[in-house]
């Protein structure tokens, strides 16, 4: 059996100036990183596979730096496309593309097709890695859409309470991916934030 932590990225700072894969951390989820690091080093984690994006990057850095660990970039652990533009009617897209997974805006990625490329990913991973524990750095809704996959009762509701940062803990055995919807990474609640509250430059 292997185990996979799936980790959502802390804090970010949205700014109509940067790119899209670029927004770093925020100054708070630069702190959420640093105490997020402390958790991890409980845990038995053997590989770290990440998605490219910065604000991926900088949430796992404390925890590599700690542990002397290296970690592997995966394209297809980028975040779900749903547009490129800060707009006011983000989260009426978002909710859009939870209930209707073909919805897509021009130049986005329907949550189908997110979906269709983060579960491979995610599969050829743990089936590739020689680790019984590891750790998987993506983003709020490719992991809402991975947790979909495993249970088709995860929505648009579930999505929007997963935290800056948020652990889940998935298990592989017999080449199935098993949700332990009981692990509660409890010391995240003294610092983890609600999306909602990323800072947003005008």
């Amino acid at each position: 059996m292997k185990t996979v932590y799936l980790i959502r990225h802390a804090q970010s700072h949205l700014s109509p100036g940067v790119s899209y894969e670029d927004w770093p951390l925020s100054e708070q989820g630069k702190l959420q990183a640093l105490r997020l690091a402390s958790f991890l080093n409980a845990l038995k984690i053997e590989e770290v596979y990440c998605s490219p994006y910065l604000r991926c990057r900088q949430t796992i850095d404390p925890f590599l730096q700690a542990t002397g660990l290296s970690m592997t970039l995966i394209n297809d652990l980028r975040e779900h496309l749903i547009t490129r533009e800060i707009r006011e009617d983000f989260f009426e897209i978002w909710k859009k593309s939870w209930n209707d997974f073909d919805f897509v805006v021009d130049g986005g990625e329907s949550s189908r097709q997110c979906q269709q490329r983060i579960v491979p990913a995610i599969t050829e991973i743990v089936r590739n890695s020689d680790a019984s524990e590891f750790a998987i750095v993506s983003h709020g809704n490719a992991i809402g859409l991975f947790l979909n996959f495993l249970a088709s009762d995860f929505g648009y509701t579930n999505a929007e309470q997963i935290r800056n940062p948020d652990i889940f803990q998935i298990e592989f055995k017999d080449d199935t991916f098993h949700w332990k919807r009981e692990f509660s990474p409890d010391p995240l609640d003294q610092f983890a934030s609600g999306f909602r509250e990323t800072p947003i430059d005008e």
